[in-house]
């Protein structure tokens, strides 16, 4: 700040009271003075006092170095001797460098969300925070914009945004059920045989996603059969048969009750699918 307006700090050293004593004086009038039952709406309006405040009544003191003269009168005998103050303001704003949207197109700042664009999700943004605005960056491009709220727990959106995250959504969803029903002609009696036994249908999708993911939908169509059509005794109905150029590892743990079988199949990609057998 000092580089950026062009002056010069001086600081009291050690054991010279005098001069601390003076920047002390300044705070304690600004203090009493100022601030001392002072009401204001917000941060603008309290800047706005405190301009004319400096202006005004803060000017018309005694200077430190001639008690005779006021601190306006001197500050106009010296300011063309003075360097003009720079054209763009000294940047104030606070930084976040590393902001990441992990699941939704919501980023956490100061204990409020503010959204971004759903395609931004997962990539590394720029938070730039004013007493007024709240800016969200990438680069050197703005891709978020909303104004600043100091309450807790506040969700800030803009519409626009929200639309085309929800219209995305039922896009993927929909293009996910498709996939589905296309590789897997009895995956609705799976489904209902699953809830009828109490099974989470979210993971149960999840699992045949990541077979589609991993697997091309024709070998997985003609090589697995629901486990359940097979085995009454089923908790997870779905397969997890040997994937092509995979292998299928099995292995078992017992309770006290039954004996449960853990198929665990493992794709050439590294990804692993489980499920859950009771015997």
């Amino acid at each position: 700040m000092a580089a950026h307006y062009r002056f010069q700090r001086a600081g009291a050293r050690r054991a010279r009271e005098r001069k601390r004593a003076r920047g002390t004086s300044d705070y304690v009038f600004a203090r009493d003075r100022f601030f001392a039952a002072r009401k204001f709406k917000d941060i603008s309006d309290l800047n706005a006092q405190a301009t004319t405040w400096c202006l005004e009544e803060a000017s018309l003191r005694g200077c430190p170095e001639d008690r005779d003269r006021s601190v306006r009168a001197v500050f106009a005998e010296e300011r063309p001797h003075l360097l003009p103050l720079p054209d763009n303001p000294f940047p104030t704003e606070e930084r976040v460098a590393d902001a990441i949207a992990r699941k939704t197109p919501y980023l956490r700042f100061d204990l409020n969300d503010y959204s971004i664009p759903h395609t931004h999700v997962g990539r590394q943004v720029e938070i730039l925070a004013r007493s007024s605005a709240v800016r969200v960056v990438e680069g050197h491009e703005t891709i978020a914009d909303h104004p600043r709220s100091f309450d807790r727990a506040q969700q800030i959106e803009d519409p626009s945004m929200s639309r085309r995250w929800r219209r995305q959504t039922r896009r993927t969803c929909a293009s996910c059920a498709r996939s589905v029903a296309s590789c897997r002609p009895r995956f609705q009696r799976t489904v209902k045989l699953a809830a009828e036994r109490g099974v989470h249908l979210g993971v149960l999708t999840r699992g045949l996603l990541q077979l589609l993911d991993t697997t091309a939908p024709t070998p997985l169509r003609g090589r697995s059969t629901p486990r359940s059509a097979r085995t009454p005794r089923t908790w997870a109905p779905f397969v997890t048969s040997s994937m092509p150029n995979g292998r299928c590892a099995v292995s078992s743990r017992r309770s006290p009750s039954r004996c449960r079988t853990i198929h665990a199949c493992t794709s050439p990609c590294g990804r692993t699918t489980y499920a859950i057998t009771n015997n």
